[in-house]
């Protein structure tokens, strides 16, 4: 038998909304809370997610789905990992081609030739468990870790 769950996501327009939400999902005992990344409309997804992270003690946290355009997927994979540091290991990393986070930027032409997906998918798989690519690949910037979501949620190449 299959188990269903359920969760929601919503914009983060201010802090105080942000809250209220996180906070629902919690008490309501969803089994997930996704906060989405639409920069120009909403807070940053980091911002928001480190203060549900605040907030919340068991409900699953994702970022409802980030890009690797807008930031690096170095910067994506730092921000995730620290966020998740503050949430307990209880955050997960969403990540897509991008739609209004691409476009309010006006990258929405230069996905393909800035990043394509296959290369920021690998990049992110390595830098998740914490082995940071640098441009002298026998060694590593920093050590990190980022277990949970490099393990239970592998990234995957979409052609």
């Amino acid at each position: 038998m299959m188990n269903v769950r359920f969760g929601f996501f919503f914009w983060p327009y201010t802090p105080e909304y942000t809250g209220r939400m996180v906070g629902l999902g919690e008490r309501e005992g969803w089994d997930l809370v996704g906060i989405a990344d639409t920069p120009g409309n909403a807070m940053d997804v980091w911002v928001a997610l480190a203060l549900a992270a605040e907030r919340t003690r068991r409900v699953p946290l994702a970022a409802c789905v980030t890009n690797l355009v807008t930031r690096h997927p170095a910067i994506t994979a730092g921000a995730a990992a620290s966020v998740d540091a503050l949430a307990g290991g209880r955050v997960i990393l969403g990540v897509g081609t991008g739609h209004s986070g691409v476009t309010n930027v006006g990258a929405a032409a230069r996905w393909r030739t800035i990043m394509p997906a296959g290369r920021a998918t690998t990049l992110s798989s390595v830098i998740l468990p914490g082995r940071i690519p640098t441009s002298q690949p026998s060694r590593s910037m920093c050590k990190g870790r980022f277990a949970r979501a490099s393990s239970a949620y592998p990234p995957k190449t979409i052609p």
